[in-house]
């Protein structure tokens, strides 16, 4: 399968974030393919659809991009690439604004300073994003506990649906 959903109870913490079941984060952690953690929201929402893109110009982030701008989306949706580093290049900023226009979503970029994870959290809760698109570079061992993984962090307190998008190469690497 090149694509796995789960579902979240969507438990939440003492400090009100949500977080995952054991099942879903093992299938997130251990599995050679992009994951869908999928949460119901129960309030229907008056604006379009809203997606969160996170975005560091790598390889696996742009895979994140090519995933949402693959897809079919209802009219009005809007993207907003997230960077928690220094602001897109020019480059950066043509090769997304051009992905998404041709998908037929409307894009907007934001770059805040911060730990990754933290600031897309904050932004999807802030925005009222239906879901955050991420990569991942599938760090696992001593360099997972050291760096830790931005991906894992953002599907287990996002309180919207969170798609971990893994590269054909890296899924690869997992097998």
């Amino acid at each position: 399968s090149s694509d796995l959903v789960v579902g979240s109870h969507g438990h939440s913490s003492a400090g009100g974030r949500f977080i995952m079941g054991s099942v879903s984060l093992r299938v997130l952690y251990e599995t050679s393919c992009s994951v869908r953690v999928a949460r119901c929201v129960h309030e229907q929402s008056e604006h379009p659809v809203r997606i969160i893109v996170g975005f560091d110009g790598s390889k696996e982030s742009e895979a994140a991009v090519n995933a949402v701008a693959s897809r079919s989306w209802p009219d009005g949706t809007e993207v907003r690439v997230i960077t928690a580093r220094e602001a897109l290049t020019p480059s950066e900023h043509n090769f997304l604004a051009d992905k998404f226009r041709a998908a037929g979503v409307t894009p907007s970029e934001v770059n805040i300073d911060g730990d990754p994870a933290d600031v897309l959290v904050k932004q999807a809760n802030e925005w009222d994003s239906d879901a955050i698109f991420v990569g991942t570079r599938d760090l696992h061992g001593f360099r997972h506990l050291l760096q830790g993984s931005v991906s894992c962090a953002v599907a287990a307190h996002a309180r919207c649906t969170v798609e971990v998008v893994r590269t054909a190469r890296a899924a690869a690497a997992r097998r």
